[in-house]
């Protein structure tokens, strides 16, 4: 799709001089070439494909970095969990640091996928810590920390969805597994 001039004066009442035209042999700049249900097809527009897709960057993104306080300042909570799951100070340090590196990741635009995909892993490990060991509600916290986990797992697997079919590991999957004979 590009953006065409109009040549028929009728259709020039319903955008200034700039509508969709679609792309032929024969570039024409007739009216009746303009695919108007794409103009106004809302899956077509891809600034709301983005700004969905930045929210929920956003929303991961601080949501990882909001508990990094807790985890290096050594609360109450934090301590707790990782003791009760087994791994301790060494433990707790090592997700904060891996959560900074993931949310880290989810803004260098050719590092996205991989920040998406650590932020799945962390997420799921906490989702299943949280139905093994610790419960929903840990220390009267009614499910926070649970459905915050929850949060960031649905909106890194979107994530990762999104961000597949730009990357390189996508590009070097169709280049050397799914050549076309």
């Amino acid at each position: 799709m590009r953006l065409c001039r109009l040549g028929d004066k009728s259709a020039k009442s319903l955008k200034p001089n700039l509508q969709k035209c679609r792309i032929t042999d024969k570039v024409n700049a007739n009216a009746s070439e303009y695919l108007y249900s794409n103009y106004f097809n809302p899956m077509e527009n891809l600034t709301f494909k983005t700004r969905a897709t930045q929210l929920v960057r956003l929303v991961c993104a601080v949501i990882l970095l909001q508990t990094l306080f807790f985890k290096f300042g050594g609360a109450l909570e934090s301590v707790y969990i990782f003791e009760t799951v087994g791994l301790g100070t060494p433990g707790r340090i090592g997700t904060g640091i891996m959560e900074l590196v993931a949310s880290i990741c989810l803004f260098v635009p050719r590092l996205r996928l991989w920040g998406a995909l650590l932020a799945v892993g962390l997420m799921a490990g906490a989702i299943m810590s949280h139905l093994t060991v610790l419960g929903i509600e840990v220390l009267g916290d009614h499910g926070k920390l649970f459905f915050m986990a929850i949060t960031v797992f649905v909106g890194s697997i979107y994530l990762a969805y999104q961000y597949f079919p730009n990357s390189d590991v996508h590009n070097f999957w169709k280049r050397n597994f799914l050549k076309t004979i």
